[in-house]
C-alpha cells in the first residue's frame, strides 16, 4: 500500500515540476527577447519571443512583444495578425492599440486605424 502512494505522489509531482521549468524557460525565453529588442536585433528577439510562445503560448506580454518586433522588421502583415492575438489576450493594453493603430497606418487602412484611435481616445 505504501508503495502504492509513493507511485501516486511521483504521478502527481512530475508534471507540476514539468510545468514549473516550462513557464521558467519561457520566462528566460522573453527575457533574452527583451534584451535583444534593447538591442534592436529584431530577428533574434522575435525567435526568442516565438520559442516564448512555443512554451507558453497564452503569454501576453511575449505575443505583444512580438508584434512590436515584426512592425519593426517592416512585416506589418504579420504585426498585425500578431497584435489581434495579443489584443485577445491582454484587451486593455493600450500600447499595444496604439500599435495596432500604427500597423493599420502603415497598411493604408486609415479609417480603420482612426476607429481604433478613436477607441483609445475614448477610454
Amino acid at each position: 500500500m505504501k508503495s502504492v502512494r509513493v507511485i501516486l505522489a511521483v504521478i502527481l509531482v512530475i508534471p507540476a515540476l514539468s510545468l514549473e521549468a516550462q513557464s521558467s524557460s519561457a520566462a528566460s525565453w522573453y527575457e533574452r527577447g527583451r534584451l535583444r529588442m534593447v538591442e534592436e536585433n529584431w530577428y533574434a528577439a522575435a525567435e526568442a519571443f516565438l520559442e516564448t510562445l512555443r512554451l507558453s503560448p497564452a503569454h501576453a506580454d511575449g505575443t505583444a512583444a512580438l508584434a512590436e518586433c515584426y512592425y519593426e522588421l517592416g512585416e506589418f502583415d504579420e504585426s498585425y495578425s500578431w497584435i489581434k492575438k495579443a489584443r485577445a489576450l491582454a484587451r486593455a493594453d493600450m500600447a499595444l492599440a496604439n500599435l495596432e493603430a500604427f500597423c493599420l497606418i502603415a497598411q493604408g487602412q486609415l479609417d480603420a486605424a482612426s476607429r481604433v484611435i478613436e477607441g483609445v481616445l475614448e477610454k
